[in-house]
């Protein structure tokens, strides 16, 4: 469904409107999610920058601008100090985001900035605060997944999301 390509230097992400076949009971069609995938991370780039630049569309794809590596990436790095991987999970919390379904391995780093992908959940809830509060309790769920988790690493996540939230 994603495939990386480099074009004039640059890297750009392909997405087919493909099923990857798993979970098809709880989510929508292929094609429900792959238009509100395409609304939802528009939105998401033209009024936050969360969501890396979407270059080029049609019926059966597109293509965004490559935004950096994952977070998991990042974490499991040995060249990336404690601090520096503190700082990256505070940026993730406070990308302040109602995604629907966040994990590690949709926020994107580089160059201090954060982004996400996968935009095609819609989030269960019409109240901002209860989005935000299970966008982040899912997030906490994908760090405890991780054999890197680690007390101040989620202490760094919620640090974020405490800053973006106000306290």
């Amino acid at each position: 469904r994603n495939i990386a390509f480099i074009w004039e230097g640059q890297t750009y992400w392909i997405k087919r409107r493909l099923s990857n076949g798993r979970n098809q009971f709880a989510k929508s069609s292929v094609n429900v999610q792959f238009y509100t995938e395409i609304a939802r991370s528009s939105i998401a780039h033209t009024l936050t920058g969360l969501s890396p630049e979407i270059v080029y569309l049609d019926a059966d794809c597109m293509v965004t601008r490559a935004a950096g590596e994952n977070i998991n990436h990042w974490m499991r790095r040995r060249d990336v100090s404690k601090e520096e991987k503190l700082e990256i999970l505070i940026r993730t919390g406070q990308a302040g985001m109602t995604h629907g379904r966040p994990a590690l391995r949709d926020f994107l780093f580089y160059q201090g900035k954060v982004t996400l992908l996968d935009w095609e959940n819609q989030p269960r809830s019409e109240n901002i605060k209860k989005r935000k509060t299970l966008d982040y309790l899912l997030l906490l769920l994908s760090l405890f997944r991780e054999p890197y988790a680690r007390k101040d690493y989620v202490e760094a996540l919620e640090k974020g999301y405490a800053d973006k939230a106000g306290g």
